[in-house]
């Protein structure tokens, strides 16, 4: 399955060995996100280092992990498909609004969100955690 990943579901990995941690180093999943993704961790990097209580170099080696399963897709790939993607997304959240444009950009599946703002939208599908932990538990009974 090929999935827009948002910084909010690799930061809950971050925070915590969750579902969210699960599902981005199984393997099972190819995600795609955008340079802001990085940007993001870093602006919050020593909040996530003192709520979770890792050292730097635990952090570090843990984003690095995560990081080598999300391809980085260049901004340029994407901006042919800003317009679309406002018309789509800024009115409901314009922060968003990239990860639409790189939805529209690359083949996918969706985009992989707890962010209930992207369920406005009807132009890309959205997954929650939830469902792709029982779609991957689905998948490791064929394997």
């Amino acid at each position: 399955m090929i999935l827009i990943i948002d910084t909010n579901s690799v930061i809950a990995a971050l925070l915590k060995d969750s579902a969210s941690r699960k599902i981005i180093l199984s393997g099972k999943f190819k995600f795609f996100s955008l340079k802001i993704l990085h940007e993001e961790i870093d602006r919050y990097q020593d909040e996530i280092i003192q709520r979770t209580n890792m050292t730097p170099s635990q952090f570090f080696c843990l984003k690095e992990r995560i990081a080598s399963c999300i391809a980085i897709v260049a901004d340029e790939k994407v901006v042919s498909f800003m317009e679309e993607a406002r018309h789509v997304m800024d009115m409901i959240d314009s922060k968003d609004t990239p990860f639409i444009a790189l939805a529209l950009a690359v083949e996918n599946d969706g985009v992989w969100s707890e962010d209930r703002r992207f369920e406005q939208q009807s132009r890309v599908k959205v997954w929650k955690t939830k469902e792709l932990l029982r779609w991957l538990e689905g998948t490791s009974l064929e394997d």
